[in-house]
């Protein structure tokens, strides 16, 4: 979690700022003061008073916390950031598209499962291969088998 207390107009900074949380790992080896082999005594900044404060905690409980940090598989800790985040996108994106030259793609057409198999192997699959007759789409099988078992 990025804790963001004010905006600033310094790009420079807010760039650094994050870059922390992107490129560090949640707890910094400065910040742990004593570890015993039963307790871990780190200090951390309380954005409330703004002074640092020192807490106490077993292992477990230490690796606990620290675990809640440790992201899931395919998961990015900042997904969008400025222009693209979600709140400011879709007044930015059209200016920023206007002021590039460029046009802005209205909807993503993804291939189908057809195309897909003539550009890469090139065979299709609407074809029968033992009489070269072209087969009928009746129906698709994964949307059944999603209402059956999902």
């Amino acid at each position: 979690m990025v804790f963001c207390q004010k905006a600033s107009s310094n790009h420079y900074a807010n760039v650094n700022y994050l870059g922390r949380y992107i490129k560090r790992p949640p707890i910094a080896d400065s910040k742990l003061k004593h570890y015993d082999g039963n307790n871990v005594i780190f200090k951390y900044l309380d954005h409330k008073t703004n002074t640092y404060l020192e807490s106490s905690f077993s292992v477990f409980d230490f690796i606990a916390r620290l675990i809640h940090h440790i992201l899931d598989v395919n998961f990015c800790m900042i997904r969008y950031y400025g222009v693209l985040a979600n709140r400011v996108r879709s007044k930015l994106l059209p200016i920023l598209y206007r002021f590039l030259g460029q046009t802005a793609k209205d909807q993503l057409i993804l291939p189908s499962y057809s195309s897909l198999l003539i550009s890469n192997f090139k065979r299709n699959p609407m074809i029968y291969s033992i009489c070269n007759s072209n087969m009928i789409h009746v129906l698709t099988i994964y949307k059944i088998l999603h209402l059956l078992f999902f």
